[in-house]
């Protein structure tokens, strides 16, 4: 479900993305999907699924199509709280190595 099937104004998403970015992700899919990779093996998402917002980590050893393992960083129904939990987590990964 996209942000704007939500009826979110161009302003909200855009907004959205310009926080994302602000943390180090990348826009996926502009209002519902933020990316950025912490290592070699692992990636951080942030999505907007059944109207909530979800930030994982997801460990891929080489070769292995699924996730060897997965740890979720925040779940909510406001984008500002997820986004604020993922930046803590990149900040502590980044300050300590994964």
């Amino acid at each position: 479900m996209g942000a704007r099937n939500l009826g979110m104004e161009q302003t909200d998403t855009e907004h959205m993305d310009k926080k994302a970015k602000s943390i180090g992700l990348l826009v996926g899919i502009s209002g519902q999907l933020y990316f950025t990779t912490i290592s070699r093996i692992s990636n951080v998402y942030i999505e907007y699924i059944n109207e909530q917002w979800i930030a994982w980590r997801e460990t891929h050893y080489t070769g292995e199509i699924e996730p060897s393992d997965v740890k979720v960083i925040a779940k909510e129904s406001t984008f500002e709280y997820v986004v604020m939990k993922t930046n803590r987590y990149l900040s502590y990964v980044r300050r300590n190595g994964r």
